[in-house]
């Protein structure tokens, strides 16, 4: 009898300790996951994204069509979709030269960012003009040259 009291004490204790480290590390985790939040939150507000630029005629168009943007998303009766028919219309109009660039600059086989052998199914065309689009400069990428992706060449 004492042995199994014994026994049932050692398993208590060994449980209550188990749980206190449970915390312990719980805790460790959190402050640590706050620690990373707090780091990336002060990266991000340091970090500007470079914006395409855009004379005052532009500028004064993209300003009256955001204004237009965020009117009708007030009044729409399905917001959502209505995002999604003007990006549709966008992205539509904005890859409007690419087929053109595609047959003006062929893929030959190479990533052009680090010149290694590409294969077909990694190939990512690269505006180097975002001002211009692709009636620009453009190049054949892999997507993590692109920044679009996993997928390397191996050298990017």
């Amino acid at each position: 009898m004492q042995w199994a009291l014994r026994l049932k004490r050692i398993q208590e204790f060994a449980l209550a300790i188990s749980q206190l480290a449970l915390q312990e590390v719980g805790i460790f985790l959190q402050v640590q996951f706050d620690d990373f939040c707090r780091d990336a939150q002060e990266r991000l507000s340091t970090v500007r994204l470079a914006m395409i630029k855009l004379d005052e005629h532009d500028a004064a168009l993209v300003e009256a069509v955001v204004s237009a943007f965020r009117k009708a998303l007030e009044s729409a009766h399905s917001p959502s979709a209505v995002v999604k028919r003007i990006v549709a219309i966008t992205v539509r109009r904005r890859n409007l030269g690419r087929a053109a660039a595609i047959r003006r600059h062929p893929f030959k086989g190479i990533c052009e960012a680090s010149g290694l052998p590409l294969d077909v199914r990694d190939k990512a065309l690269d505006e180097l003009e975002p001002e211009k689009g692709y009636d620009g400069k453009v190049r054949w990428v892999c997507h993590k040259g692109n920044n679009s992706g996993l997928r390397s060449c191996g050298g990017c």
